[in-house]
């Protein structure tokens, strides 16, 4: 609240709520929790919600979070010019990731069918958890699902590098003369 407390929002404003998935392939229910708002023509709202998600991803390591808007992917949209080729809005769904205060992008190699086409959300899971388990032991990488440092930049542009200061930067303030009857 301390972080939201000072931001005004356009439309609605932002907030979590729990809900339980099913996860039909092991017969179990997983909890979760769903978040939608309607920002309008505040693109400013998105982008000081990802900062939020980030801040949470930070405070709960094991939160894996997604976040989308109507366009689709809108992280990958603003880092395009630093994700492979193969990542595309037809590609990309159930891949891009909040971890850990870091973007995660699920690499093809990380996959048991290995294709290029849409990953279902119990796989894109379990390669966020238990990358190790999946990457060929070949790997340099820790983190193998880790985007690269200009897609992290790019991200960090939009949020970590601007709020919560802007917060007070998007403030207006305008004198208003009013009749004494109103006073």
């Amino acid at each position: 609240e301390r972080e939201t407390s000072h931001y005004i929002w356009f439309l609605e404003h932002f907030q979590l709520l729990p809900v339980i998935k099913l996860d039909s392939a092991k017969n179990r229910l997983i909890p979760s929790l769903r978040g939608c708002t309607s920002v309008g023509e505040n693109i400013e709202d998105e982008w000081f919600i990802v900062y939020l998600l980030m801040k949470i991803s930070d405070s709960f390591p094991n939160a894996s979070i997604q976040v989308r808007d109507n366009d689709g992917e809108f992280l990958l949209i603003e880092a395009a010019d630093h994700v492979d080729d193969w990542l595309t809005p037809d590609t990309s769904k159930n891949r891009v990731w909040i971890r850990n205060g870091k973007i995660h992008i699920i690499p093809n190699h990380l996959l048991v069918s290995r294709v290029k086409a849409e990953v279902d959300l119990w796989s894109a899971l379990n390669c966020l958890i238990n990358p190790s388990d999946l990457a060929s032991s070949s790997s340099a990488n820790d983190t193998p699902t880790l985007a690269n440092h200009h897609v992290q930049n790019a991200i960090a542009q939009r949020t970590t590098n601007i709020y919560p200061q802007r917060i007070f930067a998007l403030d207006h303030y305008s004198l208003c003369i009013l009749p004494c009857w109103v006073a």
